[in-house]
């Protein structure tokens, strides 16, 4: 969620624009612009993430083995029903216990980067008795976590249900 939003947002027949609107999410400030390219909008923010405020919303123990917080910048592109997210951090300020070799001190770099991405839809099925495909998205989702670890899924998304159709995970 973000709260204490402040800003100015401007609408015209081309799109929309905003630059620099403040606000807070996961206890912690954000900056965001927001403005309309190449038919799009496009979002861009930065902040920082505390692990604190991360255990409140989300419980997973992979947070028990983390501590402290770091800076943060991400995008989003969106257009019709498609959306582009990247979102990119040093995890410089945060320090996990885990074991090697994902554990750090809060002094070590250790690049994050998730990136979510539309696919280009199968071609039509062509000839005598084929079946068009029902209304279906595709997308893939690559993380990197520094050189240790690297995992790509390709999904479909259908009218009831998110299936994987294939992955890669490389430690």
């Amino acid at each position: 969620p973000v709260t204490d939003i402040n800003g100015e947002l401007h609408f015209t027949e081309r799109g929309l624009e905003g630059r620099k609107i403040r606000g807070a999410t996961l206890g912690a400030p954000v900056t965001v612009d927001i403005a309309t390219e190449d038919g799009r909008v496009a979002v861009q923010a930065n902040g920082s993430a505390s692990i604190a405020a991360l255990r409140q919303h989300y419980t997973t123990p992979l947070l028990e083995h983390l501590a402290g917080s770091a800076p943060w910048s991400g995008v989003i592109r969106v257009k019709k029903r498609g959306a582009e997210v990247r979102v990119e951090s040093s995890l410089l300020g945060i320090s996990s216990s885990l074991p090697e070799p994902f554990n750090k001190t809060a002094g070590d770099v250790m690049p994050l980067v998730f990136e979510l991405k539309g696919l280009p839809e199968p071609p039509a099925p062509k000839g005598v008795g084929a079946v068009p495909t029902p209304d279906e998205r595709r997308d893939q989702i690559e993380v990197s976590l520094g050189s240790t670890v690297r995992a790509q899924l390709q999904r479909r998304h259908g009218d009831s249900a998110t299936a994987v159709e294939r992955g890669l995970i490389a430690i």
